[in-house]
Order: structure tokens, then sequence, then C-alpha cells
């Protein structure tokens, strides 16, 4: 999975980025990978307004997930706390931003 972040102001806190293959009914999650932005090598204090930052992750699928149908999320925390997500205009969205379904096969 490939991110690109973009910030709109200084930052004064380093935040975590979280990406997640979730049932969301039931929210059994199939695979998980968290670390800091730009595989680590560009912590949001060191952002600037306009930066662009392209962050890669692999996400392993758990030995134990089974098969279905799953949603790929990701958003940013700090501890164990996650940022809301807005639209352009300001409208609250939630705590974390669905990118797309994915199937796992048994």
């Amino acid at each position: 999975l490939m991110l690109y972040w973009q910030a709109t102001q200084p930052l004064d806190t380093n935040y975590s980025v979280f990406v997640q293959i979730i049932d969301l009914k039931d929210f059994h999650r199939a695979g998980q990978q968290d670390g800091q932005p730009g595989c680590g090598a560009y912590p949001t204090k060191t952002w600037l307004p306009g930066d662009l930052i392209a962050d890669h992750y692999t996400i392993p699928i758990a030995n134990d997930a089974r098969p279905g149908t799953y949603t790929l999320l990701t958003g940013m925390y700090i501890d164990d706390e996650r940022l809301d997500v807005h639209t352009d205009d300001g409208q609250a969205e939630g705590n974390q931003i669905e990118l797309t379904q994915l199937q796992v096969d048994s």
C-alpha cells in the first residue's frame, strides 16, 4: 500500500499511521501495520505546509484470518487516540479513512 500525506500546517506532535484489513461487521482483523510516516524517515513534527510524504506499507495477512470481504482502513494516532478525519470543507468524518474492499481467500 502506498499512501501520500500532505501537510497543511506545521505539526507539533509526532503521529503514527495505522493501516488495517478489518471486517467492519465484527471487527475481526486480518492484518495490520503501524509505523511512522515515510517508512520512519519523516516524523510528522518535521512536516512543513505543502510537503508531500510518500508512505509505503506491506500488510501481512494474519494466519488466523478467515476467508471473506474486508475493508482496508488507514488513519493516524498518538497514545492509542486516533485523530479525527475532516473533509476539505471541515466536515467531520470519524477517525479513519476507508480506502477499499479486499477479498481474503483461504
